[in-house]
């Protein structure tokens, strides 16, 4: 085989990989920013928030308040207010004080500590399966 049908081969291998690339990374980048730009005829354009939506994270606020009522399914309303006048209400699903085993499951489905400890995991054994 000559070294141009070698090439033309390599070529018509790498056709479909670098299509699919192209389609599942290439085309939403270039979609998103299309969209940015154009704005539908009847649809008034989109807010530009920008950095106004982060300036409440870097605030030092402190939690003035911290309640809870109990339902009876089982599960509790959780209700926290701030220095800042902004109040926060959620659901926690499993109920901490009913049980070891709830704790457990509310730590692990309904902090942040369930997600560093998801990522601490996803590094040691990737590093364990790297270095094997």
């Amino acid at each position: 085989m000559s070294h141009g049908r070698q090439w033309v081969h390599a070529w018509l291998l790498l056709l479909p990989a670098a299509a699919l690339l192209a389609l599942f990374t290439h085309y939403p980048a270039v979609a998103t920013a299309w969209g940015r730009v154009e704005v539908p005829a009847g649809l008034p354009p989109p807010p530009v928030v920008g950095f106004q939506r982060y300036t409440g994270l870097t605030e030092n606020v402190q939690q003035d308040g911290d309640w809870v009522l109990r339902l009876p399914s089982g599960v509790r309303l959780h209700a926290h207010e701030f220095s800042n006048g902004r109040w926060t209400v959620h659901l926690d699903k499993f109920d901490p004080d009913h049980s070891l085993l709830y704790a457990v499951m509310h730590i692990a489905s309904e902090t942040s500590a369930a997600r560093f400890a998801a990522y601490c995991t996803a590094i040691y054994f990737g590093y364990r399966w790297w270095v094997a």
